[in-house]
């Protein structure tokens, strides 16, 4: 009963092997790439958060400068606890809380 395998199941065994190892590279693969993805976002934040609080004082700054010479604030908001934001660029909003 040991009959030579033909081409067709010589092949059929080859291309099972092959799916099966694309399968398991696959697998490796977004592995990696999730990890590397968390990485890049890591490091985004990190590049991203100085300049962020650099313009929040900025802002900050503004907004006492504008109080401190009476001038009229048509852009914010008057009163306790109330938030005022920019939206950056980059496509987030930054709220600040000013008292």
């Amino acid at each position: 009963m040991n009959e030579p395998t033909t081409e067709k199941e010589q092949l059929f065994i080859m291309f099972s092997e092959m799916n099966e190892q694309l399968a398991d590279l696959e697998s490796v693969l977004r592995t990696s790439f999730s990890d590397l993805r968390k990485e890049i976002v890591r490091e985004e934040v990190t590049r991203l958060a100085v300049p962020d609080k650099r313009i929040a004082i900025l802002e900050q700054r503004y907004i006492k400068s504008e109080i401190e010479n009476n001038e009229e604030l048509t852009n914010y908001p008057i009163g306790k606890n109330q938030s005022v934001g920019l939206k950056f660029e980059l496509g987030f909003k930054k709220t600040l809380q000013y008292d």
